[in-house]
């Protein structure tokens, strides 16, 4: 932080201090919340936010077959933000896509978690009702009971995973206003401050790209669709992290083990 503040490019810089709850989550539904309240809609046409928590991007910090996933460097990411367009941070390989089956994917849950650093200084998993204090049975269950929202396609959800994207800022002042999304951003942040490490926060991670991103339309759809193994396993399932990703045909998506779905 300090180079970063040091650096002569950088002109403005505010520190917010926030409470140690809700995971990088918090702090990103707190700061939209706090920029919508302020934001200059002329500004905001010309500008790109982009949200990175602090973890160590190594290049492929999940290595399970058939699937890797990466990380997009942040020159990638804000040429393809300032296009318009919501952009993940982290990027699955070859035949995995970062589009989700919505009904499988609304089964995800989780029922402990431990993270990495805490494991290494000897600190316990959260589980039980310390970690999914209302029980949700599911994210379906979150979003409806919790933000009375759910995946505006019933067919496709795109997921990103990692904590690391980017969005135009003139999109999420045009989510703020409208009744359903303007709602549910502040529900977020009102649903992250119970403590640190819940189920919430990864309920949120698998929410915030159908959120934030334009919606597929069908034609984009359809040729996702085109694009699946036609044999199975037609979905990644194996994992409890991740669950409904679609598999793509090795033959059209991965000939050279090149990298499929560059958004």
């Amino acid at each position: 932080m300090p180079q970063f503040i040091n650096n002569p490019l950088i002109t403005d810089v505010d520190i917010i201090k926030l409470p140690n709850v809700g995971g990088c989550d918090y702090a990103y539904a707190h700061f939209i919340n706090n920029y919508i309240s302020k934001a200059n809609p002329s500004e905001a046409d010309s500008s790109l936010i982009l949200f990175m928590k602090d973890a160590e991007r190594i290049k492929h910090f999940w290595k399970v077959p058939p699937y890797k996933i990466a990380f997009r460097n942040v020159t990638e990411i804000v040429e393809v933000g300032l296009r318009g367009k919501f952009i993940c941070g982290s990027k699955f390989l070859c035949n995995a896509s970062p589009y989700h089956d919505t009904g499988r994917l609304n089964g995800f849950i989780l029922h402990d978690y431990e993270r990495v650093s805490n494991r290494k200084k000897g600190i316990l998993k959260k589980n039980g009702s310390d970690f999914n204090h209302y029980q949700y049975a599911n994210i379906s269950d979150f979003h409806k009971r919790a933000l009375n929202w759910t995946y505006p396609n019933e067919k496709m959800t795109e997921v990103c995973y990692g904590g690391v994207f980017a969005v135009p800022a003139s999109r999420i002042l045009f989510l703020s206003n409208q009744p359903k999304e303007g709602r549910v951003l502040k529900l977020i942040e009102e649903h992250l401050t119970r403590s640190d490490i819940t189920v919430e926060e990864h309920f949120i991670e698998r929410t915030w790209a159908d959120l934030l991103a334009q919606p597929l339309n069908g034609e984009e759809i359809a040729l996702l669709h085109s694009m699946r193994n036609p044999i199975r396993p037609k979905f990644i399932h194996r994992l409890s992290g991740v669950k409904g990703a679609l598999i793509g045909d090795i033959s059209l998506t991965c000939p050279n083990t090149e990298v499929l779905f560059k958004q």
